[in-house]
């Protein structure tokens, strides 16, 4: 039995010893410390798994019957057989139909979620941002700014429609910030033509219906909240107005951290879509 896991941001596959796995898991005993020991080795998985180049590309799905994995490349538009019970573990690709011309927002989309546009191939765009550029409710501390300060991953919706980016507005646009991204986190420099695609995409998205609505309108709640919110005594709307919700103005808010000057002011970011966080 083989255990077969997609990795869509580098385009292979694994294909694992399930047997195996399952011994060196029993192995271990089952507690906190030694089952953390096991989960953090890097070497867990040597010599029971092989990682297979697939030829297509952004593989998010795959299903095995009997002997045969069957993998759909979400952004090639194409499945492709992988034989289990070949040595060599030779991918061949199988057309869906006629390749559709890419538009910008597509290439930039494929480009968000490219792995092996990085550094080392180790995270794409939506490691942070999620598969949709929305957020993944994580803090993550990168080494652009420095280690010991972690940020809570922002949304990229309206980005470049509501500059400065980042939390404390340090690129002033989402253009900026975009290529800024490619240098500083992914460690890689990339063409004008990726990161103006990536812009494209962006600038695509389109905020959804909360789920909180009831037959697509306010509840009787949420109706009476909207009503305190742009109420000028509670003042929600002196920083929060406008379209967007937001006045793209930055502010001091006594929210910084040790490691932050006490004077360090965050950009408003907008509240569209703010139920997602």
């Amino acid at each position: 039995a083989q255990l077969v896991v997609t990795h869509a941001g580098t385009h292979e596959v694994s294909v694992i010893d399930a047997p195996a796995l399952l011994r060196k898991v029993a192995a271990t005993a089952v507690d906190a410390a030694t089952t953390q020991k096991l989960s953090a080795d890097l070497t867990a998985l040597l010599g029971i798994r092989r990682r297979v180049p697939l030829l297509g590309q952004g593989p998010r799905s795959v299903a095995v019957a009997g002997q045969r994995a069957w993998i759909a490349g979400y952004f090639s538009d194409s499945l492709e057989s992988l034989a289990l019970d070949d040595k060599a573990l030779r991918p061949a690709l199988v057309a869906l139909g006629p390749r559709l011309p890419e538009t910008p927002e597509r290439r930039g989309e494929r480009h968000f979620n490219d792995a092996s546009l990085c550094f080392q191939r180790w995270q794409s765009c939506a490691t942070c941002h999620s598969w949709d550029a929305r957020v993944d409710g994580f803090n993550w501390d990168l080494l652009n700014d420095g280690i010991g300060n972690p940020k809570n991953a922002k949304s990229l919706l309206l980005t470049h429609r509501t500059p400065p980016s980042m939390s404390t507005g340090i690129r002033d646009s989402g253009e900026a910030a975009v290529r800024a991204g490619f240098r500083h986190i992914q460690f890689a420099a990339q063409t004008e033509e990726v990161a103006t695609a990536v812009d494209a995409y962006l600038k695509s998205l389109r905020p959804v219906p909360g789920p909180q609505l009831v037959a697509g309108k306010l509840s009787p709640a949420a109706r009476r909240g909207s009503e305190l919110f742009n109420d000028g005594l509670v003042g929600c709307t002196l920083c929060h107005g406008g379209r967007d919700f937001t006045d793209l103005h930055s502010y001091e808010v006594g929210t910084a951290n040790a490691r932050e000057p006490a004077t360090t002011r965050f950009d408003t970011p907008t509240l569209v879509e703010v139920w997602r966080t």
